[in-house]
């Protein structure tokens, strides 16, 4: 399968309505539950998710879902057998905007539901968190990965869907693909202001890490360390939450 992955909020329903414009097979429904009509609001054009959203269960075949694009979130990505794993597109989203998007979100959410939403981490910890679990997914298990900014999505479509098209090597409708990405419909903007209670150390490194990805630059030995030492000074504001 071809998973569409990240954090909730990076990007995932958007590059499921690329794929599904530009006519890869897709699995999951625009709506596929009876409230996320009501969630209209934050992804109008569908969120084209399945019960794989949260990781493939072991008893699916892998040719169920061969050359298929699956939304299957990171915490969900990790746990799922690599041999449902042809490739990976993840998008990342500038952590201030992730922060802001998750909190429009959970009030949408709440609203539809009419209860409180339970929370696993803080978006902050949340946007690393996962973000760092996915690559050291991927440095482990070794599945092929394209990884792009969500601004590069927006900014460039046509030349990020023709370099993911062939990235999964699939002969898309392009120009379709292209107007399915609506940039109008952002809600959140990188530049936004949030407050944190984060070392400015470590807001250098997300801040370094989203610039590293949307610039293509690669991580070289420095930047890993200065990673694994950010997910170390993290560790113990996570585990709670993970607990």
């Amino acid at each position: 399968m071809f998973a569409v992955t990240g954090c909730r909020r990076s990007g995932t329903s958007l590059w499921m309505q690329i794929l599904a414009a530009g006519g890869v097979p897709i699995v999951g429904e625009r709506f596929s539950r009876d409230w996320e009509e009501a969630l209209a609001d934050a992804n109008p054009e569908g969120f084209w998710e399945s019960d794989h959203r949260d990781g493939v269960a072991p008893d699916v075949s892998p040719d169920l879902l061969a050359g298929k694009a699956v939304k299957v979130f990171v915490h969900g990505l990790v746990t799922t057998d690599v041999a449902h794993l042809e490739k990976a597109i993840a998008t990342l989203r500038p952590w201030r905007e992730h922060v802001a998007s998750v909190t429009r979100f959970e009030a949408i959410e709440e609203a539809a539901r009419g209860e409180a939403v339970p929370r696993a981490l803080p978006a902050p910890l949340e946007w690393w968190y996962e973000t760092y679990c996915l690559l050291g997914d991927v440095a482990e298990r070794g599945y092929p990965l394209m990884l792009a900014a969500y601004d590069t999505v927006l900014e460039a479509p046509r030349e990020t869907i023709e370099r993911a098209f062939g990235f999964l090597e699939v002969e898309g409708d392009l120009g379709a693909a292209v107007a399915a990405v609506r940039p109008e419909l952002r809600t959140q903007r990188g530049e936004t202001e949030v407050e944190t209670d984060l070392d400015p150390e470590i807001v250098a490194v997300f801040d370094e890490l989203y610039d590293r990805v949307r610039e293509r630059r690669g991580f070289d030995g420095d930047f890993l360390e200065r990673m694994n030492a950010t997910q170390e000074a993290l560790e113990p504001l996570i585990a709670p939450h993970l607990a």
